[in-house]
């Protein structure tokens, strides 16, 4: 491991890696990104609701399965733009944590997407590698139509 900036600068490479396989639709490749038993796991909650608590739609575990579904994923006919914004990182030692907003477009359809990413990762080898991945979408829901 080298400095802070270093790490710092890693970890940054690595969630910006992840939107760029995923925007390439090579999410077959995502694997090398999460250590042998990492976890993803897609989140749900109602944005407009400050009390909400966030409700589980999905969990993956291990670096297989992770890349198995990206790359399912990546392979429809639509395509999806992650854009990554706001990240903030903590390290300590060879684990470190981060949050970021990520919002997406998707098309044909225009559909759009926001949530936020909270990741933990480990210094593994010689690289940073997600070890715990967790995206909440921020829902609301539908107006009523009175």
């Amino acid at each position: 491991m080298t400095g802070v900036f270093d790490n710092r600068l890693a970890i940054t490479e690595l969630i910006h890696r992840y939107a760029y396989i995923v925007r390439m639709r090579q999410g077959e490749l995502c694997g090398e990104l999460f250590t042998k038993t990492a976890t993803y796991e897609l989140r749900e909650i109602d944005a407009a609701d400050r009390n909400a608590q966030s409700k589980r739609r999905w969990l993956l575990t291990g670096r297989e399965a992770i890349r198995d579904y990206i790359g399912r994923s990546t392979q429809s006919d639509i395509r999806i733009c992650p854009m990554i914004h706001n990240i903030m990182i903590q390290i300590s030692g060879d684990s470190a944590r981060s949050n970021c907003i990520m919002s997406s477009r998707t098309w044909p359809m225009g559909h759009e997407t926001f949530g936020q990413y909270d990741d933990d990762y480990r210094y593994d080898g010689d690289i940073w590698r997600f070890q715990s991945r967790v995206y909440t979408v921020f829902a609301s829901p539908c107006a009523d139509p009175q």
